[in-house]
């Protein structure tokens, strides 16, 4: 895969490989999380370009989907066929799965250590958050959205929903306002969304499968055309 840094791009892949590489989520510090074909979880060192391997405990294999500035790392383990959410720093580390769910999911974590996900009930998908040992559910609005990243401060999350006219359109929701984010008239996915707002994700025509990136600046921060 590749990186951005003041306009360019560097690929990166990692050692010995000439492909397969993931990238899934980074911190203000450099560090980015990822891992490559399905077998080997690592976090990057933008500032170094060392890789440092991880394993959570007993799992058959890690995918990390996020990473906070204090370098907590919260993705998804496959323990025993089980999928379950996780967290892990060093040699700290649990497992993250709301009461009564199934196929959880960490996905994001905030600087303050609140993280979101979602996992799977009898009634279908349950987004939920993760703070100070509680459990709750989110109530975005829309049956069908699914959450994919949290801001650094933890007031506002992104993801995805399905719309009356049965597209996917990414969005942005701070616990009262619900912003819907579509790309022209693409398919959309919010995954990322930083300090300034500015939102990251990717979009594809229907009939058309090739993905793309696309970056969301508030209205505020749009340049003038």
């Amino acid at each position: 895969l590749f990186r951005s840094h003041n306009g360019t791009y560097t690929s990166v892949d990692y050692p010995g490989s000439n492909g397969g590489t993931l990238l899934f989520g980074m911190n203000d510090n450099g560090q980015v999380v990822g891992e490559w074909n399905d077998e080997i979880a690592f976090i990057y060192n933008m500032n170094t370009q060392i890789f440092t391997t991880i394993s959570f405990p007993h799992a058959s294999q890690t995918w990390p989907y996020g990473i906070n500035n204090a370098g907590v790392i919260v993705g998804q383990v496959d323990i025993d066929a089980t999928l379950e959410g996780f967290a892990m720093k060093g040699n700290q580390h649990m497992l993250i799965e709301p009461p009564g769910t199934t196929v959880g999911t960490a996905i994001g974590i905030s600087s303050s250590g609140r993280i979101v996900g979602f996992a799977s009930d009898p009634t279908g998908n349950v987004e939920f958050e993760y703070a100070n040992g509680h459990y709750a559910q989110i109530n975005i609005g829309a049956s069908s959205a699914q959450v994919y990243g949290i801001n650094p401060a933890g007031s506002a999350v992104v993801g995805t929903f399905v719309d009356k006219n049965g597209d996917y359109v990414g969005f942005i929701y701070n616990g009262k306002k619900f912003v819907p984010l579509q790309y022209e008239s693409a398919q959309t996915t919010a995954s990322g969304i930083n300090s300034a707002g500015q939102v990251v994700g990717l979009y594809a025509y229907v009939g058309n499968e090739n993905m793309h990136g696309f970056l969301w600046n508030p209205p505020n921060e749009r340049a003038a055309p």
